[in-house]
Order: structure tokens, then sequence, then C-alpha cells
């Protein structure tokens, strides 16, 4: 009886010992499949790498342009820049690419502005939509200063806010210096007189305007 109960005892911790072999191997097959299909996690280099290369997943919002990678990541288009004076490339971000800026037209020549130092950015502080403006001089002021090398002056149109009291007060011809007027209109579009670039929209064509601007000076579109 004694050596029926230990060939008993002996099967029931075999089997035991078996139960947990295929579950931990029922639990590493799960971890393996999930590890393998969770999809492949890219930098921002490595797929301008592949986007250039033809090589990236076509899923991935991405194309060239003009010899420029535009991949769409975390909701903005981005590309990659030699900056000059510097070393390592910069990376561009945008709302809107070349591909999606163009149905909006540039009227005169805006080359010139990039030989000034600095530029008035103003506005009619009385718009209706202050957050799409206030987005596109964001937009524009950043990239001006740190890829351009021209610094953005904050201006209004008239002097009718508190914001308004403490910047000058620029209206396109009234001033010889560089003027950049960003004014709300149902059109979109880049006009360039004079001393004087403005650049119209409403709600996000006014961000696409600017940066079809911006494309323009950087010799992307």
């Amino acid at each position: 009886m004694t050596e029926e109960k230990e060939q008993s005892g002996w099967k029931s911790e075999k089997l035991f010992l078996l139960t947990i072999a295929i579950l931990l191997l029922i639990f590493a097959l799960f971890f393996i499949v999930q590890y393998l299909s969770r999809p492949e996690i890219l930098t921002v280099d490595e797929m301008h790498r592949r986007n250039l290369a033809g090589e990236l997943d076509k899923d991935v919002p991405a194309y060239v342009h003009n010899g420029f990678s535009f991949v769409q990541y975390e909701g903005l288009w981005t590309t990659q820049l030699y900056k000059q004076g510097i070393e390592n490339i910069y990376n561009l971000q945008l709302h809107f690419g070349p591909r999606e800026v163009e149905d909006i037209n540039l009227l005169g020549d805006p080359m010139p502005f990039l030989n000034v130092s600095g530029l008035y950015v103003t506005f009619d502080p009385l718009g209706r939509d202050l957050g799409h403006v206030a987005l596109a001089a964001g937009e524009f002021s950043l990239i001006t200063a740190k890829v351009l090398n021209i610094t953005p002056v904050p201006a209004c149109t008239m002097r009718e806010t508190e914001v308004c009291k403490k910047v000058d007060i620029v209206q396109c011809g009234n001033t010889t210096k560089a003027v950049v007027y960003l004014r709300e209109a149902e059109k979109a579009g880049v006009v360039v007189e004079g001393s004087c670039i403005t650049i119209s929209g409403n709600q996000l064509d006014l961000v696409k305007a600017t940066d079809t601007l911006l494309l323009k000076w950087m010799r992307i579109i």
C-alpha cells in the first residue's frame, strides 16, 4: 500500500508539474505572438530614411517632394533641413506639407524678404477667430526665427486691446519696414506688395497659407 501511495503521489506531482509547464508554454507563446504582431516603432530619422529609399510602410502618410521627405508624425508634417551654421539636421514641423498647399495662390516674389534681419507680424485684434491667427503667427514666428534667422516682431493693426497697447501699431503702407499681415478672409492666399506680405485665410486655411509662404522661403516649393 505504501508503494502504491508513493507511485500515486509521484504521478500526481508529475501531472501537476506537466500542467504548470503547459501553462507557462501557453503564456510564453501568447507574449511572443503579441510582441511579433506589435507595430514597429520607428524614430523620425528612420522614417525619413525609409521614405527616401521607398521602403516606408504604405500605411504611413508620407511622400517625397522636390527631394524632401515629408512624413506625418503626431498630427504634423515633418521634414528635415540642413540649417546653415550647424552640423545637425533640423526637424521641421508644419501643419501642411507641399502637397497640401497646392491650392493656395502666391502672387508676387517673397524671396527678397529673406534678406531682412527682422519683420513685423501684424494682425487685426478685433478679428473673429484669433485662435487660428495665433496658431498661424506661432508657427510662422518659430520657423522664421529658428530656421531663417529672421526676428519676428509682434504688432497690431490698431490699438484696441491691452495686448496691442504694448506693441507697435503697424499696417501695410504705414512703414517702410518689412511686414507680414495675417488677415482673416474667406479666400486663402499670399500676396506680396512692396514691403508687405498679406497672408489671408479663414481658420485652418490661414495656417495653410502661412505654411505656403514658409515652404516657398525654404525653397521646398
